[in-house]
């Protein structure tokens, strides 16, 4: 009897992240499936790993000759499956849950008339732990269903793990290319069926930010990646929407070398599209408008100090850091918002300072990442305890004022006329686990601003063992009739812990640690 599902895993090493892979197979409540392990690695690590499995006759292995690499060793693992569904696991991924490939193989059986089915995942670093969330937006789900080569632009679904097809389909992955292959698989699969499912709870935990991945490999590759546009743009141009071939076109502006691309690529001018001229002008205009501006600025002598705080709060702290002689700090930025407008930290990571930024907003987060990629980013909330799991989020009208105090939404609400937009879950970790597992020893500064909970969050915060040189806290909330109501209770507690109060903008608090000022070394 011919198994439901085939579990398709391209090895190549790396059997650390192989072993989780296995044990979240083993732990799947559906057990209708075949393992098929097609095995890229020059030696016997992986073959030896699966010793200590007991699948029985549901796993075959098949070590391949001579390396397949990327992704022809995805292909013949498609080639070997026997099931009537094709479930592509990467050997650096896993199932989040018992009930994952359950939830997999349900969105297939229930909609006979798609092909095809993803899930949102979690993204997770090399050391398996969570960084942020994967998800599709209820627009970008529209825009997908009117033209899968949107994901020219963003690719949404995701990795190949996220994903589920009908055999039937008989594809297999273009060997021809690297960094878009999965884009162009999902556009031929929903170009040819444009039904499909998508599970909005996280099923697949992806590793993110593994240095063997193909992605991490050619990610610096700035040709390949160009031709790889390039190729894939003329396979579809004559079957695409308007909107996504302008959308594909903008993608070029993003590569600093697009200009002289022919000679980098080796890209014959007549192949190229007529578009891609029309680009090159764009972007030789923009670049002599940009030269422009800097020369005028630059012939200026600075004379003033740029704030990217709600009050200048982040010039303070400047000060405050160069009497410490603390050059290049580190930096945790709790309810971080936006990654440059309002923001506390910025100032300092444009100065080249690192740090770690929280924020629970996916939107905002997502664009986090974008603008602030030296830094790591979470896309969590923060707990008070080491136990709390999961909270509730509400999604302002107002996105500075999300919040996970469901009395704090409802004030909103009822004084200030904002309106909640959603309700979502949210994982939580307690600030003092966030310290320990991004910082060295501790963060030189912390901007707390998390609508309601700051109090609750510096309760909670081991002082014994982190000791901040800078603390910079809302202090002030609003009350009915749009009245201000200044929080003594978290002066009070910061001046118990040995902080005093350097400045205040009204808005915001700055606390100093009285030790680490009295120390400082003066000229």
């Amino acid at each position: 009897m011919k198994p439901k599902v085939s579990i398709c895993i391209p090895a190549y090493k790396q059997i650390n992240y192989l072993r989780k892979t296995l044990e979240s197979i083993s732990t799947q409540k559906y057990n209708n499936y075949e393992i098929i392990i097609t095995d890229d690695s020059p030696d016997e690590s992986v073959k030896n790993l699966l010793k200590k499995f007991n699948f029985s006759d549901k796993l075959k292995y098949f070590h391949n000759k001579t390396r397949l690499g990327s992704p022809e060793n995805w292909n013949e693992a498609i080639r070997r499956a026997s099931g009537e569904y094709i479930k592509i696991l990467h050997h650096d991924d896993w199932f989040k849950g018992s009930d994952s490939l359950s939830k997999f193989v349900k969105m297939l059986e229930l909609n006979p008339e798609s092909d095809f089915a993803f899930s949102a995942s979690e993204a997770m670093n090399s050391e398996k732990k969570f960084l942020f969330i994967h998800s599709v937006s209820k627009y970008q789900l529209k825009l997908l269903k009117k033209d899968p080569a949107i994901l020219f632009f963003k690719n949404f679904i995701g990795a190949p793990s996220t994903t589920i097809y009908r055999k039937t389909i008989n594809l297999e992955y273009d060997k021809k290319i690297k960094w878009l292959v999965d884009v162009d698989m999902y556009i031929r699969i929903l170009k040819n069926n444009k039904t499909f499912i998508y599970h909005q709870d996280p099923l697949i935990q992806i590793t993110a930010d593994g240095t063997h991945q193909v992605t991490q490999e050619v990610r610096k590759d700035e040709a390949l990646q160009i031709r790889e546009n390039l190729y894939l743009y003329d396979k579809i141009q004559n079957n695409t929407s308007l909107i996504s071939k302008i959308l594909f076109l903008f993608t070029f502006l993003k590569y600093p070398s697009f200009l002289d691309f022919q000679k980098k690529i080796k890209y014959k001018l007549n192949d190229m599209p007529i578009e891609l001229y029309i680009m090159m002008i764009i972007k030789k205009i923009k670049l002599k408008i940009t030269e422009k501006i800097k020369r005028v600025f630059s012939s200026k002598k600075k004379s003033f100090n740029i704030s990217y705080s709600q009050c200048g709060e982040d010039i303070i702290v400047e000060y405050i850091f160069k009497q410490l002689r603390i050059e290049r700090l580190s930096y945790l930025d709790l309810g971080a918002h936006h990654p440059i407008y309002l923001n506390n930290t910025y100032l300092f990571y444009k100065n080249g300072s690192t740090g770690v930024c929280v924020e629970p907003d996916l939107v905002l987060f997502n664009y986090f990442k974008k603008k602030r990629n030296r830094d790591v980013c979470l896309n969590v909330g923060v707990g008070f305890t080491e136990t709390d799991d999961n909270s509730d989020f509400y999604v302002m009208s107002e996105k500075s004022l999300n919040t996970f105090s469901k009395k704090e939404a409802e004030r909103f609400v009822k004084n200030e006329g904002q309106k909640i937009e959603s309700v979502i879950k949210i994982p939580l970790i307690s600030v003092n686990q966030i310290i320990s597992e991004n910082f060295d020893r501790k963060p030189n500064f912390i901007s707390i601003d998390i609508e309601g909970l700051d109090f609750d969050v510096l309760r909670s915060f081991d002082f014994e063992k982190y000791r901040p040189e800078v603390f910079c806290i809302e202090t002030l909330t609003f009350v009915k009739n749009s009245g201000e109501q200044k929080l003594n209770n978290i002066i009070d507690l910061m001046k118990n812990k040995d902080y005093f109060v350097y400045a205040d903008t009204y808005i915001n608090t700055i606390f100093v640690d009285i030790n680490s000022w009295n120390n400082r070394k003066n000229d």
